[in-house]
C-alpha cells in the first residue's frame, strides 16, 4: 500500500517543473557518491536545464553497473514518453557526435 503511495507522488511529482529542475542535481550526487574515480562531472541542474546542448557530461574510471567507464554524455528527462525522448535524443547525439569523435 505504502509502495503504491509512492510510486504515485513520484509519478505526479515527475509532471512538475520542480522535478525536472532537480533530477540532474539528484543524478550529479548519486554520481558523486560512486565507486571509482570521477574526474569530470558537468551536468547543469535548477534554472539552467534549458541550455542547449547535452543535459551533462562525465568522464569516470571504475567498474560501475550504471556508469560507462571513460568519457560519457548524459540525457535525461521526465517526460511521460521514455521512448520518443530517448529516441529523439539518440538520433540528435549520434548526428552531433559522429562515431569515432570524442566529446
Amino acid at each position: 500500500m505504502i509502495a503504491g503511495l509512492i510510486a504515485n507522488a513520484l509519478e505526479q511529482w515527475s509532471e512538475s517543473r520542480e522535478a525536472q529542475e532537480k533530477l540532474p542535481d539528484l543524478v550529479r550526487r548519486l554520481l558523486a557518491a560512486s565507486e571509482g574515480e570521477l574526474q569530470y562531472l558537468s551536468m547543469p541542474a535548477g534554472t539552467s536545464i534549458n541550455q542547449p546542448g547535452v543535459d551533462g557530461r562525465v568522464i569516470f574510471h571504475g567498474i560501475h553497473p550504471f556508469i560507462p567507464d571513460g568519457e560519457s554524455i548524459w540525457e535525461m528527462g521526465c517526460t511521460k514518453d521514455v521512448s520518443e525522448k530517448a529516441n529523439d535524443d539518440y538520433r540528435k547525439r549520434t548526428a552531433q557526435f559522429p562515431q569515432g569523435n570524442r566529446i
